[in-house]
């Protein structure tokens, strides 16, 4: 699949992803639903979120949007949760093909697929009967959330490297290389706010 290919992969992906997950929309809360959304009385209240503090930040910070806009409708969470995932399975695409680019395989038969593998790869990611846990069970957001952030980060900083290859400039490098660093910093802390144990 071609660079020009690369615009068409998320209307693929987000037309699969609704169609395979959209039965689970209307799914009522179930386990730790309970605890963390329908029982937890902190995400009804937006103003606690100015103090950013607290372990599973943006984990928390998504559901007390989700009760602003929906309150207990469990609607809302499952769109999210559907939609986290779809992005996940794009920056899989994304982060096969420029790990692909990165590397120069010199295997026949990966050079000989290199432009399929991305899709093939990321497709199974998206449709694999093993995700229907981190989509359709809303808690499992937060976890969905960290794979984000850390697929965001593997596809940034590889992006960031394919660029210093391709630039000329040493001084470039040099600023690429320090912006990097800090990403990965912020991307350890991000991590941590999403995923940390504990309530807000």
């Amino acid at each position: 699949m071609k660079k020009a290919g690369h615009a068409i992969i998320p209307l693929i992906f987000i037309l699969l992803g609704f169609l395979i997950y959209s039965n689970v929309l209307y799914g009522p809360f179930i386990f730790d639903d309970g605890l963390f959304i329908r029982d937890n009385y902190q995400i009804r209240n937006l103003s606690i979120f100015t103090d950013f503090s607290g372990t599973r930040y943006i984990g928390f910070l998504t559901f007390a949007l989700n009760y602003y806009f929906g309150g207990l409708n469990t609607f809302g969470y499952h769109l999210v949760n559907i939609i986290i995932h779809i992005i996940n399975a794009i920056l899989v695409y994304f982060l096969v093909w420029f790990t692909l680019d990165r590397i120069k395989p010199k295997n026949p038969l990966l050079i000989a697929y290199s432009d399929y593998l991305p899709f093939v790869v990321s497709l199974i990611f998206l449709v694999h009967p093993i995700q229907t846990q981190a989509v359709s069970y809303i808690t499992q957001r937060f976890e969905s959330l960290v794979t984000l952030f850390f697929l965001l980060s593997l596809v940034l900083y590889i992006k960031a490297r394919l660029s210093i290859r391709d630039s000329r400039l040493k001084s470039r490098e040099s600023i690429g290389s320090g912006l990097l660093s800090c990403h990965l910093v912020i991307s350890h802390f991000v991590m941590v706010w999403t995923c940390g144990h504990g309530k807000i």
